[in-house]
């Protein structure tokens, strides 16, 4: 409950594929924002989510997927900061 990235990321870490990388990207672009002072600490967890309740998870990725879906997750969470969705 406290730590809800902690319990999030071992699932993520079972689900596999390409969730880890999801996770990862979305983490990296929303602890950025925290530290810059922009969002809450709470919000980190709650884009995190929404990255990976939005993406299309694909369970056996390439090299290029990876890539893909690192992009598409740093991506996302700057367009819902935009959009100021949290």
């Amino acid at each position: 409950e406290k730590f809800g990235a902690l319990a999030l990321g071992f699932e993520v870490g079972r689900i596999g594929g390409s969730a880890p990388v999801v996770f990862n990207a979305a983490n990296e672009v929303a602890v950025d924002e925290f530290l810059a002072g922009r969002i809450k600490f709470v919000t980190i967890v709650e884009l995190i989510e929404h990255c990976l309740n939005k993406h299309d998870l694909k369970r056996r990725v390439s090299l290029e997927e990876i890539y893909e879906a690192d992009a598409w997750a740093r991506r996302e969470v700057i367009e819902c900061l935009k959009q100021k969705a949290f």
